[in-house]
């Protein structure tokens, strides 16, 4: 669903969950699992950032890899 329509996981109410799963997916072995992951954090981060400003430094901190 983050491929085709990040808007709907942005104002989900498991929004932090999905956020979450990402981040551990990070950590994975495998290198297609970590390369998506990455691909949509980018997308998700991206959508949160152009569409909504005012909320960029808390997504930064919410979202904040390390």
């Amino acid at each position: 669903m983050l491929r085709h329509n990040a808007a709907i996981i942005c104002a989900s109410p498991l929004f932090t969950d999905i956020v979450d799963c990402l981040k551990s997916s990070l950590k994975d072995d495998k290198f297609l699992v970590r390369e998506s992951s990455v691909q949509y954090f980018r997308k998700l981060l991206l959508y949160q950032s152009q569409n909504d400003p005012s909320n960029s430094p808390h997504i930064w901190h919410h979202c904040a890899i390390w």
